[in-house]
């Protein structure tokens, strides 16, 4: 995959693959260049959302990029494969793809299905290889040394931003040259929200006696849901529901162990922990998703209201049972228990707006939604929070 970075002050000028030969793209190539715009935002939601982590990560640590993990994979690779999931979620099965890569040495490849998309790729892969070249005489970096393993992930993302963006302006550009009797009609794009709903508790119950510590019951439950309605004459969406709720308990006591005849004082600390987890994650496609798209009649504002559904996760349950120290440690799993259904309740209707002018061919944004405006506070809660993010994208090429 490809990259610019925006963290150094660098302009690149980057050569556009229209430019340089015929155009390839007609008539049939029109889903195919649509599906390219609605994956390349899935990329740049999922990527400027990763961002500021990566940002607060870079300022934190110093020194070359951290090793592989137990999978053998970095921080860029395990980035790039959630690229690829969240492109999934808005890809038309039925259009055509393709996919580039920039490597070690700059030299860049693409493969497509048809020479349309070809051309397309050929624009993003522009980016990372313009910027790759500049990377190897700025920091004279050997012709077979990947220059990444000298960069932060933060950089990693900002380049990749930057490819998909002129990957979505090429196929824009395209779009809107074609002939009259097959450009799209009306308004077209992509609607993703991402909600987050989270709460954390704690409590400590007070030992009953000398020889104990008291017990400390935690527990988190994290519900996700995600996903992308792709826009137009029939609009189509994908959703997909995470939960993860573990819940530990851990007390501690002092413990006599006997010996023989005689009893030992009780001097021996045993710490007890039990642990359980239930958690899933489950997907459904929407094929008549609940989407309106209003404009008022002077057209200088829009709204775009839409409901996220339901979705129910196939949750498993595991766990374990442990003693450390004390008389005799033991650790028992809990045996695995079969799936079952969780329903994640749906969102009342979300909304966003935006103004614009009566010429206007593109409209977009990002919002982020607390659906806890008043906090709440009690005994043994810590947090509790439900926050949902919405961008939107959309067209018109008539």
């Amino acid at each position: 995959m490809a990259l610019a970075t925006r963290l150094a002050a660098i302009v690149l000028v980057v050569p556009c693959a229209g430019a340089q030969a015929a155009d390839a793209c007609d008539c049939p190539d029109v889903p195919d260049l649509l599906n390219r715009i609605a994956v390349a935002h899935a990329a740049i939601d999922k990527l400027t959302f990763e961002l500021p982590v990566a940002i607060k990560r870079q300022a934190m640590t110093t020194g070359p990029a951290p090793p592989p993990n137990l999978a053998g994979q970095s921080n860029k690779d395990v980035l790039a494969s959630s690229i690829i999931f969240e492109q999934s979620i808005v890809q038309d099965v039925g259009a055509r793809s393709g996919k580039g890569e920039t490597l070690v040495d700059c030299k860049s490849t693409t493969k497509a299905d048809t020479p349309c998309l070809k051309q397309v790729l050929d624009v993003h892969e522009a980016v990372h290889h313009a910027k790759c070249e500049a990377d190897k005489n700025k920091f004279q970096i050997g012709p077979l040394e990947d220059r990444w393993k000298r960069k932060s992930l933060a950089e990693y993302i900002t380049e990749d931003i930057a490819g998909y963006e002129a990957e979505i302006a090429d196929a824009l550009r395209r779009l809107r040259a074609m002939p009259s009797s097959c450009r799209p009609a009306g308004w077209r794009g992509v609607i993703s929200a991402f909600e987050v709903m989270a709460l954390e508790t704690s409590e400590f119950t007070k030992p009953t006696n000398k020889y104990a510590d008291g017990t400390r019951d935690e527990s988190k439950n994290n519900v996700s849901r995600w996903g992308g309605i792709v826009y137009g004459p029939t609009p189509r969406a994908r959703w997909t529901a995470q939960r993860v709720f573990t819940k530990t308990s851990v007390s501690g006591s002092l413990v006599a162990c006997q010996g023989g005849l005689k009893t030992v004082p009780a001097n021996q600390h045993e710490t007890h922990t039990m642990y359980s987890k239930i958690a899933g994650q489950s997907a459904v496609s929407d094929p008549n998703p609940t989407i309106t798209v209003d404009f008022t009649p002077d057209r200088l504002y829009y709204e775009i209201s839409f409901i996220v559904p339901q979705v129910k996760v196939a949750v498993k349950e595991s766990g374990y049972d442990r003693s450390e120290g004390g008389c005799q440690a033991y650790n028992i799993d809990v045996p695995d228990y079969p799936p079952v259904d969780s329903p994640v309740a749906a969102l009342s209707l979300l909304k966003v707006k935006g103004q614009m002018k009566p010429t206007d061919t593109s409209i977009g944004g990002s919002k982020v939604e607390d659906l806890m405006p008043v906090k709440f506070s009690a005994p043994g809660f810590d947090s509790l929070s439900h926050t949902v993010r919405v961008q939107w994208h959309l067209y018109r090429f008539d």
